[in-house]
């Protein structure tokens, strides 16, 4: 949490943006390393076909991890870049995110397991299971972390509350299941690390 505040966002020109520090503890760049992303987010704004940037890490031009909410179906996408560089999505279901509502949103990569999360709420909405891709692509620590806001030029500011941005390097599970099917993935809901605005630095 950011003290003991939630960041507001007008959906108009507010952002942070955390820059990247190399070799440091606090750094936000993975390299074919597992990685959990949560976040609470109250949206005051989810209209028509406009996509509203969570939390975005990259540039203009390359996606390396986002959340971001979809307008056209309320709901929350994950991508992440895999492999030689693409992109893969995951997403909540259709409407799953309204406005004026709080919710807690996880994303996880799983590194040993090839595999991407997303949950809202504690609950799984969406996974994807590689095969061989790893999280190799995710390594630049020149671009910074966007909170609210993306250089992606397909994104729009995001309108609303958010607070309690927290990245752990490790997937943060309950346990494991094996075959992604029969038995949906357990997310231990805990306090960690918090994420600090880069003149804390």
């Amino acid at each position: 949490m950011f003290g003991n505040y939630y960041l507001q966002f007008d959906g108009v020109d507010d952002c942070l943006r955390i820059d990247d520090i190399s070799n440091n503890e606090r750094d936000i760049t993975f390299t074919a390393e597992s990685f959990t992303i949560e976040v609470w987010i109250n949206a005051t704004t989810i209209e028509g076909s406009k996509n509203y940037a969570i939390l975005y890490k990259g540039d203009s031009s390359t996606i390396y991890y986002e959340l971001y909410l979809s307008g056209n179906g309320k709901s929350t996408y994950f991508g992440m870049r895999l492999g030689t560089g693409w992109t893969q999505w995951i997403s909540s279901p259709t409407n799953s995110i309204q406005t004026n509502t709080l919710y807690h949103i996880t994303a996880i990569w799983d590194e040993n397991m090839k595999k991407m999360s997303l949950y809202i709420n504690g609950q799984i909405v969406d996974y994807y299971r590689s095969s061989s891709s790893t999280a190799s692509a995710i390594d630049p620590s020149t671009t910074g972390l966007y909170i609210g806001y993306s250089p992606h030029s397909s994104r729009d500011y995001y309108s609303g509350l958010i607070d309690e941005v927290v990245i752990f390097n490790y997937p943060k599970y309950l346990h494991n299941d094996i075959d992604g099917d029969t038995n949906p993935d357990v997310y231990e809901a805990e306090s960690g690390t918090n994420l600090y605005d880069s003149s804390d630095w």
